[in-house]
């Protein structure tokens, strides 16, 4: 659970995505409650903006069915 404060710019409330992935690939893709939301190069990092409500999240090699584990959040 994430208690965003109300003060701070929303620029700035944001989480760091990471993951890893043996044997590396060049790109995975970050899902966001189940739909595409930012693909990157290795090292596989992005960051979120925290916006209210339950989320999930999770990291996928494109093109093939491996990913992560599903991560569920919660902002307040």
């Amino acid at each position: 659970r994430y208690l965003r404060n109300p003060e701070t710019p929303s620029a700035q409330t944001t989480i760091e995505l990471n993951t890893q992935v043996t044997p590396t690939v060049p790109q995975v893709v970050w899902y966001l409650n189940n739909h595409p939301y930012q693909t990157v190069d290795y090292p596989y990092t992005t960051r979120l903006a925290l916006t209210p409500g339950v989320h999930t999240i999770y990291a996928q090699v494109p093109f093939t069915e491996e990913r992560s584990e599903v991560v569920r959040i919660e902002v307040e």
